[in-house]
């Protein structure tokens, strides 16, 4: 995030006298500072726990940080359409899709406003909107979002900045969504050159990459490529992220859907579990996602007859 709270508060008028402008400089100028610091440990406090997967706690001091934004901020303050991107994003992560685009929209609005519509800052809300209408299987304005986020990150970057990879790995996800895997093979491939060149093998970035590319090769019956890439991935995310990251689950859970495939049941079990347990810390024990593995789990123990299992080859 950037540190762009300096300008969130008006300047304090001043007074016809000296002494009038030393009290308000004391009565406000205290609060006024004591305001953003909150707002910045409140962003740290975010990030340190979105660092470690937990979105529900990131969640909670997000929302803390936007009420700080919302009172001290105008109504079309960049700082305020951070706050709604920040909190939008961890949504979006959560699967609350509704609430996340509305803050979403908010912040584009401001965005657009303030910056004009070729701006990073509006390409980057322009993403978060394309994902959640591709969740929402709107796939028409997805693509529209997610191609004019590539126009102005590529005008803005160039063509191999890591930025200009985030959204070709968007379109890449969306076409082969479509089936249409030519197109998207070639972006996926891409997406992690950019990332490779910028950031070398051990990267969260790079990790998504290759994570992608093992979906890819697991939507065309591509097994063998799609396994090595899918443990390339966790390998890194442990190493960088920590076992405990919901990006480590979602690499055990492509690893857990080949061995599935392959029959592989009793190697599948304890990557689930694992993932299961993830899952649970990042979302809580009542969302969906939790609920669907714990069916999964149960439906895979039973079919092994409910035994222990092996660990995975």
């Amino acid at each position: 995030m950037k540190n762009i709270f300096q300008n969130m508060f008006k300047k304090i008028k001043p007074t016809h006298t000296e002494v009038e402008m030393e009290q308000n400089m004391a009565n406000k100028k205290k609060p006024v500072a004591a305001s953003i610091l909150e707002w910045e440990g409140l962003n740290k406090k975010m990030f340190a726990h979105l660092s470690k997967g937990e979105y529900a706690r990131g969640a909670m001091v997000a929302q803390q940080a936007l009420a700080i934004a919302v009172k001290k901020a105008s109504p079309d303050h960049p700082n305020l359409a951070e706050s709604q991107q920040n909190l939008a994003t961890i949504y979006l992560a959560q699967g609350k899709l509704v609430p996340a685009l509305s803050l979403f929209q908010q912040a584009l609005a401001i965005r657009e406003k303030r910056f004009g519509p070729y701006h990073p800052a509006v390409a980057e809300t322009l993403h978060g909107l394309a994902l959640v209408f591709q969740e929402q299987d709107r796939d028409i304005p997805a693509l529209s979002l997610l191609k004019r986020a590539l126009t102005i990150r590529e005008n803005r970057f160039g063509p191999d900045h890591p930025e200009v990879a985030k959204s070709i790995s968007g379109l890449a996800t969306l076409y082969l969504k479509q089936g249409k895997p030519v197109p998207a093979l070639s972006l996926f491939k891409r997406a992690l050159a950019i990332r490779e060149q910028r950031y070398g093998q051990e990267h969260p970035e790079v990790a998504a990459s290759v994570h992608q590319l093992a979906l890819f090769y697991a939507n065309q019956g591509k097994n063998i490529p799609a396994l090595s890439l899918f443990k390339r991935a966790l390998a890194v995310r442990e190493r960088v992220c920590g076992p405990m990251h919901p990006d480590v689950a979602e690499s055990l859970m492509g690893l857990v859907a080949l061995y599935q495939k392959d029959g592989k049941n009793v190697a599948a079990i304890p990557l689930l579990k694992r993932a299961l347990l993830i899952k649970k810390r990042a979302l809580g024990p009542n969302h969906a996602t939790v609920t669907a593995l714990t069916e999964q789990l149960a439906l895979l123990t039973q079919g092994v007859g409910g035994g222990a299992s092996a660990p995975a080859q």
